[in-house]
């Protein structure tokens, strides 16, 4: 997974995905059937009422390994992936963004408030943010984010 350039955090969740599969199995992962994977997934999702994005999750830790680690073909496979729901954000209004920046004392942690708030930047995105990635000159921000994307975005000359 690291040689496709999945993330740590990807790779650390798979590999735990693959270990929860085979502690309620009490099984090594490679003995087991498709449909108990199916069976497994239709528990998590009905009795353990865990989310749609959690089962997709477990479906790709499951091919990777399927594939990639026992060199097995995918097709016939039929897993079906449970839609996951597009929801907005919750956004602060400005009152809220207001009194949460102004709570704090600390220079360092406002502009970190400010600068998160104004630019929509994840908290991961912030918190890894170098000052090489501020061009001053032309008030926009390189984030690199999820999947190592990077992007631009505008700063607020305040």
């Amino acid at each position: 997974m690291r040689l496709r350039g999945y993330s740590e955090r990807t790779v650390d969740t798979y590999v735990s995905m693959l270990s929860i599969l085979a502690k309620y199995y009490r099984r090594s992962p490679s003995t087991l059937s498709h449909q108990e994977v199916k069976d497994f997934c239709y528990y998590l999702l009905q009795e353990k009422k865990l989310s749609n994005s959690t089962i997709n999750q477990m479906i790709s830790a499951w091919k990777i390994f399927w594939v990639d680690i026992l060199g097995n073909k995918w097709d016939g496979i039929k897993i079906k992936r449970p839609r996951v729901a597009k929801k907005l954000p919750t956004v602060l209004s400005q009152s809220d963004a207001y009194r949460l920046v102004t709570s704090s004392y600390n220079v360092k942690h406002r502009t970190l408030m400010m600068l998160t708030y104004a630019t929509g930047m994840r908290c991961e995105e912030a918190l890894s943010l170098l000052p090489e990635q501020i061009d001053s000159a032309r008030l926009v921000v390189r984030i690199k984010g999820k999947g190592n994307k990077s992007r631009e975005v505008p700063l607020p000359e305040d």
